[in-house]
């Protein structure tokens, strides 16, 4: 979604409004957030210069979440293949980028894995690794060394948490955080460039199928979904099964990661919106959710 022109103009008139969400201006001079607010007021569901969509309301994003058929997610670009999905093998399909009646089918196993009760059980462990990982920070400013709130806290934690999720322990975190870092998350086998075994993840987790499939049973709930489910009458193919595990990284840890970022640069460059939320911290919610 870049648009031929990376600019953004207020004025009175709808149809002077001019945003582009991939804008990299925006990472130093900061968030239009007026431009965002006359979008909401004025033209919710905004196109953009490039022609793409912008969903600016929370009701309408998720209701394009639930209605694939109208609002089908278009990643292929942004994984180096420009011709979009419709030049991808099905198989190496983003959940998001599954029709219907299929894409219902595979969003059950997803819901079966992340189910709100289940990710309730490990608050507690998430909690107690971002004070693990706070207190790292105070501790290396402490110690004069200039504390990487990026890397050693927003990258970390949702990287924690799918680790623990998929049952692997502390060992993928730097894992998961390196395909983060190095763009793996955001490639798939037919993207250019990439070996004919596949990205680095399809690798990790192929062998990870291999481990849990000799065994008696899988050993975690995300591999027992997966490996056991009946879709259409089949089971899922290899392919299929890392194409959605890479899935679950790329949405748990790379969008999440750069939300924590966002989020602590909002404040670096507005410091009476720090002092806001510091001294009312009801405020911080809808701050999270803005």
């Amino acid at each position: 979604m870049v648009s031929s022109e990376a600019s953004v103009r207020s004025s009175a008139s709808e149809t002077d409004l001019q945003f582009d969400p991939h804008d990299r201006r925006f990472v130093e001079e900061g968030v239009p957030f007026d431009v965002l607010a006359r979008i909401r007021s004025e033209q919710p569901v905004y196109r953009t210069p490039s022609g793409s969509w912008y969903l600016s309301r929370h009701e309408d994003i998720e209701a394009a979440l639930i209605d694939v058929d109208t609002f089908r997610a278009e990643l292929g670009p942004i994984t180096g293949i420009p011709a979009g999905v419709a030049t991808i093998p099905e198989d190496q399909h983003f959940l998001s980028e599954i029709p219907e009646p299929r894409h219902g089918r595979i969003r059950r196993l997803y819901n079966a894995i992340f189910a709100w009760h289940r990710v309730r059980q490990i608050e507690p462990i998430l909690e107690a690794e971002c004070h693990r990982l706070i207190d790292a920070l105070f501790a290396a400013n402490a110690a004069g060394r200039a504390a990487d709130l990026h890397g050693e806290y927003a990258m970390a934690i949702p990287a924690f948490a799918m680790s623990h999720i998929m049952g692997f322990g502390r060992d993928a975190v730097p894992v998961f955080m390196q395909w983060s870092s190095d763009g793996t998350i955001m490639t798939r086998p037919a993207t250019p460039g990439v070996p004919p075994e596949g990205p680095a993840s399809h690798v990790y987790f192929r062998a990870r199928i291999a481990e849990q499939r000799a065994l008696p049973e899988p050993t975690n709930h995300v591999f027992k979904v997966l490996l056991t489910a009946d879709v259409e009458g089949r089971p899922l193919s290899e392919l299929e099964l890392t194409t959605q595990l890479h899935f679950m990284v790329q949405a748990g840890v790379h969008t999440t990661r750069s939300f924590l970022a966002h989020l602590m640069n909002r404040l670096v460059q507005d410091p009476s919106l720090y002092r806001r939320l510091d001294a009312d911290r009801e405020l911080i919610p809808p701050y999270l959710e803005e």
